[in-house]
């Protein structure tokens, strides 16, 4: 007998922006919306179908919610599973990596992904995170893949060296909606020649009363 997995159930503004989803998508939204739900849905509908994912937390503590409802929702199809290791594999050939990201430029470095998700990206390492951890050991994880990426957070504030705020407000291919005086030139470099390999000038924004997505591609 077929094994069944059961997804969550999306509510309509989760609906609306997955329908409105592209291959580089960042979303913002306060909380209670829902971040959780809708990242393990996408992580449970790609494992199911055999796909390599890694789930992005700034600390470690963060990975021990999703992790257990991903057991969960998958324990029909599920593989091996190692909590300490952040590892759930699946029987038709899905992985699914937890890193966390403060304080450690390895996080993914040599991993292959087929789906990359950030959760509460604001609240990563600044400047750390976009100058090391995301361009020089995260993005290249989906070189091979051509792969979907999710970037969720609540906002927090204000501040063009923080991850978030370059993802959320990049609005050009050549560069991020970033101020052009600043102090950290190798920052401005930085976010300039990632920006330039896959955020594009073409943004489109979704907005409802709980959430706010935009979508980048290339």
């Amino acid at each position: 007998m077929a094994a069944i997995v059961t997804l969550p159930t999306l509510h309509p503004d989760q609906v609306r922006i997955f329908k409105d989803r592209t291959r580089r998508n960042a979303v913002r939204c306060g909380r209670r919306w829902g971040k959780d739900v809708l990242e393990n849905t996408l992580a449970a509908d790609r494992a199911t179908k055999g796909r390599k994912v890694g789930i992005f937390t700034p600390e470690h503590k963060q990975t021990a919610e999703p992790y257990s409802a991903l057991l969960q929702i998958l324990a029909p199809i599920r593989g091996r599973s190692n909590r300490t290791d952040g590892l759930i594999t699946t029987t038709t050939g899905g992985i699914i990596d937890f890193w966390s990201t403060n304080n450690n430029l390895l996080a993914g470095r040599g991993r292959e992904y087929d789906l990359v998700m950030v959760n509460e990206a604001a609240y990563t390492k600044t400047p750390e995170m976009l100058e090391e951890v995301w361009e020089k050991a995260i993005e290249p994880t989906l070189a091979t893949t051509n792969g979907e990426v999710w970037i969720f957070s609540t906002p927090k504030g204000i501040d063009p060296n923080n991850f978030f705020y370059w993802a959320s407000n990049s609005k050009s291919i050549t560069r991020p909606l970033l101020p052009i005086r600043t102090s950290k030139r190798t920052f401005w470099q930085s976010a300039k020649r990632s920006a330039r390999r896959w955020f594009i000038s073409r943004n489109i924004w979704r907005n409802s009363s709980i959430g706010r997505a935009k979508r980048f591609s290339r």
